[in-house]
């Protein structure tokens, strides 16, 4: 669950999970109630479900199979704002390192059954927009976004940086 001070912090910019929502594609808000909600006119509903709070608790858990499952290792990064765009942050959920590529970004998901065919070809959009976010303010070339999904189907994406799709995240 998030702290009153971590709430307020996530009122004063645009975090990884508001970009898939800016873009549309979240099922969960619209970009008008986002807009509503940064401007204090609207007050974000904060309530934890079942699912938030397994993910949270997996999340530790995902990211060890990651690192079992790649040879790369992990470890936590405090909050960091975009150089140059300060509205613009991110709260990954691990920095990789170890790999010839340079640092990474780590983003981890779990979800249900019903959602295996959704990471068949891929991690579904708002999940890419969500870690291009992030590579964004990092200065990253890569990341990866690990799934488990069912608790017992583990998936793992690397993936580039692709500016075109950060200017227009920044754009909208």
């Amino acid at each position: 669950m998030l702290t009153h001070e971590q709430r307020s912090k996530r009122q004063q910019g645009i975090g990884g999970s508001d970009a898939p929502v800016c873009a549309g594609l979240s099922p969960y808000k619209s970009p008008l109630q986002l807009y509503y909600e940064k401007r204090g006119e609207l007050t974000p509903d904060t309530a934890e479900t079942e699912a938030i709070e397994w993910g949270t608790r997996l999340e530790a858990v995902v990211a060890a199979a990651y690192e079992e499952k790649t040879g790369r290792s992990v470890r936590r990064q405090p909050r960091k704002a975009h150089p140059d765009l300060p509205w613009m942050f991110g709260n990954i959920d691990r920095q990789i390192v170890g790999d010839k590529r340079g640092v990474g970004v780590l983003e981890v998901k779990t979800t249900n059954t019903f959602a295996l065919k959704d990471w068949d070809h891929g991690p579904p959009d708002a999940a890419m927009l969500q870690l291009q976010h992030y590579l964004a303010i990092y200065g990253y070339s890569w990341g990866s976004i690990a799934v488990l999904v069912g608790g017992q189907h583990f998936k793992h994406f690397d993936i580039d940086r692709d500016d075109e799709l950060i200017d227009y995240l920044i754009q909208i």
